[in-house]
């Protein structure tokens, strides 16, 4: 019962999990689209070289545009690689914890069964010595 209430917490944890799997897989995309941007700035670089002064403003402007991307791209992946492995973390100790739990109430669950059983026995043998005592009276 108990690992069936916490089997939707551990289903919720594992679709953030692919939720959050799915957002580094956008953010992987962004970055192949920056590339493409930067490929297409060095291309206007290139086009500019005619003018040695258009060309070293061009190229400093490509170059702060290209550090700002990795910049927020570093951040990104950086910040998703912990959201991912902390959601992992997390559905790791959810599933621990319902091992735990469910270890738990089955040594309870065995527990009761056990004292069923004693208290069975106490009883069949109260019955067979009054069986015994009613043979004895029949008799006598």
């Amino acid at each position: 019962e108990e690992l069936e209430e916490l089997r939707p917490k551990v289903e919720a944890l594992q679709a953030e999990a692919e939720a959050k799997e799915r957002a580094r897989a956008r953010l992987e995309e962004e970055r192949n689209r920056l590339k493409l941007t930067n490929q297409e700035l060095e291309e206007e670089l290139r086009a500019a070289q005619g003018d040695d002064h258009a060309m070293a403003a061009a190229y400093r402007r490509l170059q702060q545009r290209v550090a700002e991307m990795d910049q927020r791209h570093h951040a990104q992946e950086k910040e998703w690689t912990y959201v991912v492995k902390e959601t992992r973390r997390m559905c790791e100790m959810e599933v621990e914890t319902l091992k735990h739990r469910s270890a738990l109430a089955l040594e309870t669950k065995n527990r009761e069964i056990r004292r069923f059983q004693l208290e069975l026995e106490q009883i069949l043998t109260a019955a067979a010595q009054m069986h015994s005592v009613n043979q004895t009276l029949v008799m006598a």
